[in-house]
């Protein structure tokens, strides 16, 4: 039984070893027209071998005010294995005082990830983007304001139409980083009025 077991612990040890080799991850720092912090940066998941033809951008999650890019190794590791490029970007957190253009430099930076990654990758044939939670809505103002994203993975994101959140829900989650005048403007569902634009 315990040599079975050892050499089932081997294979698996293997597999991963073999997964870890298809792919290197580099940390970039990628630029943008806010002044530089140390938060502008994204690890780059990068097939080996030809291609890519399929890249991704995965924004994490947080409330807007906490959380990494590491929170997306995970994600980052499993498609780069499958030969999807993804790029894993931090931006600039809220302080959770909810005033100036804290939301909209996040917007800004995200968008400025993207740009460093189709900049870089030139062939890739087909970008998505993803994110969780915050990170979801942050996605999903990137799928809806650029047309060249085939598609987009949101998941657990409640602030894709701000203004119809509860009243609680805001003064608990959204009122820390957005102001009552950035709502609409800052909503994924405000720019996709035409359903179509990300089509053919």
């Amino acid at each position: 039984m315990m040599i079975k077991l050892t050499a089932y612990c081997a294979a698996i040890l293997a597999s991963f070893a073999a997964a870890a080799a298809s792919y290197t991850v580099e940390t970039e720092r990628y630029q943008s027209s806010y002044p530089q912090h140390y938060r502008q940066k994204i690890d780059v998941y990068l097939p080996k071998g030809k291609g890519p033809e399929v890249g991704m951008l995965i924004i994490h999650g947080g409330a807007w005010r906490t959380g990494t890019r590491a929170q997306m190794a995970p994600i980052g590791r499993f498609y780069a294995e499958r030969k999807i490029v993804v790029g894993a970007p931090d931006y600039k957190l809220s302080d959770g005082e909810g005033t100036g253009d804290q939301v909209v430099q996040m917007l800004a930076e995200v968008q400025d990830a993207l740009n460093h990654m189709t900049d870089k990758y030139p062939d890739v044939l087909r970008w998505y983007v993803a994110g969780h939670s915050a990170g979801g809505h942050l996605a999903g103002y990137l799928f809806a304001t650029n047309t060249q994203l085939a598609g987009l993975v949101s998941l657990d994101s409640a602030a894709t139409y701000i203004p119809d959140l509860p009243i609680a829900y805001k003064r608990r989650v959204t009122r820390p980083t957005f102001r009552i005048d950035q709502e609409l403007e800052s909503s994924p569902l405000y720019h996709l009025r035409n359903i179509g634009s990300h089509s053919g």
